[in-house]
């Protein structure tokens, strides 16, 4: 479709007002799923592409949201959420303004989309804990879903797995906040017998 071409190859400036006006005039594009990618959105497509400004990124993802809603809690063939491929794909500025429209966005207040899990049982929370960059998100989508600090994965890895083997200077912020909501994550056992520390 259009809005897929719009997404896809026009410059960052020029998409958000193409995206804009597009969806002004045909909403319903919002909701038209992308032949080739199994059942994905182009809310879908969006959140794996992204872009290079965290502001234009921001708006972008703002208008795919008020266009359809509903498209925040749909889930791809792969059993992936628009916020799976965001924090899977980027991370720092541009993942967190990503992040915050699709919580704002979502009709549920974010909720249903930081506890679902993805087809490897891993939330969003999962791969936020390994950025070098968190901005904040942890933080954030611990706010919305607390019991995320203790969700096991397939690996039974809980976040504070993944935050521990983050190099980036400010991954202790990370382990210290998910320590706060989960302190007996320390002991938490994956599948090869590791704990976190």
């Amino acid at each position: 479709t259009i809005l897929e071409n719009i997404l896809t190859n026009w410059a960052e400036v020029a998409r958000v007002e193409g995206v804009r006006q597009l969806l002004c005039t045909c909403p319903h594009l919002a909701q038209i799923p992308i032949n080739e990618a199994r059942g994905a959105l182009p809310i879908h497509l969006f959140a794996c592409i992204g872009g290079f400004h965290y502001e234009y990124c921001g708006q972008v993802m703002e208008t795919l949201i008020e266009a359809y809603p509903l498209g925040t809690e749909t889930a791809d063939a792969a059993g992936n959420l628009p916020l799976h491929y965001v924090v899977q794909h980027h991370e720092g500025a541009v993942a967190a303004a990503m992040v915050k429209e699709l919580l704002n966005g979502d009709p549920e207040g974010g909720i249903d989309a930081v506890s679902t899990p993805n087809e490897f049982n891993r939330l969003a929370l999962h791969y936020v804990c390994e950025w070098a960059d968190p901005a904040g998100t942890v933080k954030t989508l611990l706010l919305n879903f607390p019991d995320g600090a203790m969700h096991k994965d397939d690996d039974a890895q809980i976040p504070l797995h993944c935050a521990c083997k983050g190099l980036g200077p400010l991954a202790n912020r990370n382990v210290a906040e998910l320590l706060r909501v989960f302190p007996d994550g320390a002991k938490s056992i994956d599948r090869n017998g590791r704990t976190p520390l």
